[in-house]
């Protein structure tokens, strides 16, 4: 009888012993990212999020890193996600609250470097997330015109479907259309033609 009291004693101890070591998830994800030699700061991570490695970006996000932090010229976690294509991280960062529309110190946004870019599944993750189609940046510029300034005809597509302004100028006078022609994209020139652009 003494024997098996001493056997639920010594059960009933590992149990509470097992329940006061484990980790909470921030903990364990910080143990996590130790053992991979990655240390827990604002620029390892965003070096994480632009290299496309997705676990690391994980588990720094689940560690309690802000999806919305920026660097000093004030890019966001999500810019570089954008310019890059790394549409999982996208993904992960947009599900912990990454702002679709962070603006960087020139008034850059995340869908304005993907459609620049031609990253078509980031511009459309974006736009599913409530990217603002029609947002400019400091010069006056628009996602429109950055896709079609960069010859991207799907992404040209993608943001006219969704809204975009067809006949919005830049600071100088620039319009989708004037930046299409002006690198000979007959492609680009037609669509945006047919979506009402006029010529200035």
């Amino acid at each position: 009888m003494l024997r098996l009291r001493l056997v639920v004693l010594a059960l009933s101890l590992l149990i509470v012993f097992a329940a006061c070591s484990k980790k909470s998830p921030p903990e364990q994800a910080r143990q996590d990212l130790t053992q991979r030699n990655i240390p827990y700061h604002e620029a390892s991570f965003m070096e994480h999020v632009t290299s496309g490695d997705t676990v690391a970006v994980r588990l720094f996000l689940s560690a309690g890193m802000s999806p919305n932090v920026k660097d000093s010229e004030g890019r966001s976690a999500l810019h570089f996600a954008a310019e890059k294509g790394r549409t999982e991280i996208l993904k992960s960062l947009l599900s912990k609250g990454a702002d679709p529309n962070a603006k960087s110190n020139n008034g850059i946004t995340p869908l304005m470097w993907a459609a620049a870019s031609g990253n078509t599944d980031a511009v459309r993750l974006l736009l599913d997330k409530g990217a603002d189609v029609n947002v400019k940046n400091a010069k006056g510029n628009t996602a429109l015109m950055a896709a079609a300034q960069g010859g991207h005809a799907e992404i040209v597509e993608i943001l006219l479907d969704k809204g975009a302004d067809v006949n919005m100028t830049t600071v100088k006078g620039s319009t989708a259309l004037t930046l299409a022609a002006s690198k000979s994209n007959t492609v680009i020139v037609d669509l945006l033609k047919k979506a009402g652009a006029r010529n200035k």
